[in-house]
């Protein structure tokens, strides 16, 4: 199969800033990081409500293969890291500490960063939403499930034509609107044209291993194995496959940590909205 995208090391990752509106040059700086299939809107609501009691410099991200940032091979943990690294290198302000929020594979991403070796005692917190310091042997059911269904509508085994109301709404039908958007932001999608059929932002059939890939836990020459001094926060769906019940397995990895428990499924930042960000912020504002 011949390949659309290039292979690089490194890309200039999309994203949007925050500034405060009382500058502090020594507070941390807040990072998120989107999930799986996401974008920064994942995070747009979250920063309205945090961003007042914060009062820091926020910064969301789209990681590689995702939102407006670029598409390339590979779509891996340390591929994902170093671009974060290279972010934080020319675009948060030198020296200042940094705070993570990342939901799921964001999660994780900025979990392997606090354990960076270039990072070391810069980072200060991290909120990982369900999603643990280690390789799950499963993913969430609706990840596999939603996954499985893009590849058959990009692929034409699932026939959807372009144009009209009708694709639009066969879409957020099958997909929702998280896992949809990548077809719903398609500007060729809303014009109706020789019965083609409609088209993924990114062609999947050029990743056909990265579900099992958003399973792994990579410990990297330039990571440690474990961080005593970051402060970690897991916010656990009791309804989700990702988070073991023994917390020991994360307290291995980040001696440091906390979990909190959610009665919800993967999908905690929509089904507890209000508790998740009550949440994130008390953990963030604490001394």
């Amino acid at each position: 199969m011949s390949k659309k995208l290039p292979t690089k090391e490194v890309v200039d990752l999309f994203f949007t800033h925050i500034k405060p509106q009382l500058p502090g040059p020594h507070k941390p700086v807040l990072i998120n990081i989107h999930g799986f299939l996401g974008s920064k809107v994942t995070f747009h609501s979250v920063n309205r409500s945090i961003s007042p009691h914060l009062n820091t410099d926020i910064f969301t991200v789209d990681i590689r293969d995702h939102g407006d940032s670029p598409q390339a091979h590979p779509m891996t943990y340390p591929a994902f890291t170093k671009d974060m690294l290279h972010f934080i290198d020319t675009k948060v302000p030198k020296g200042r500490p940094i705070d993570f929020v990342g939901y799921s594979m964001g999660g994780r991403i900025a979990m392997m960063l606090a354990l960076n070796k270039s990072l070391k005692d810069r980072v200060r917190r991290v909120v990982a939403i369900d999603v643990p310091p280690y390789t799950t042997p499963t993913l969430p059911v609706e990840l596999n499930n939603n996954w499985k269904l893009i590849n058959e509508i990009a692929s034409g085994q699932l026939r959807i034509k372009r144009g009209g109301i009708q694709w639009r709404n066969k879409c957020i039908d099958l997909l929702g609107i998280y896992f949809g958007g990548g077809f719903l932001r398609q500007e060729c999608n809303y014009v109706s044209k020789n019965n083609k059929l409609i088209e993924y932002y990114l062609p999947v059939q050029e990743f056909p291993n990265v579900v099992e890939d958003m399973k792994k836990w990579e410990i990297t020459n330039d990571m440690d194995a474990s961080n005593g001094s970051v402060e970690l926060l897991v916010q656990r769906g009791l309804k989700s496959c990702m988070v073991d019940s023994d917390y020991n397995l994360i307290r291995k990895v980040f001696p440091n940590a906390q979990v909190q428990e959610f009665n919800t499924s993967h999908n905690l930042i929509f089904e507890e909205y209000d508790r998740c960000v009550e949440s994130i912020i008390n953990f963030l504002k604490s001394e």
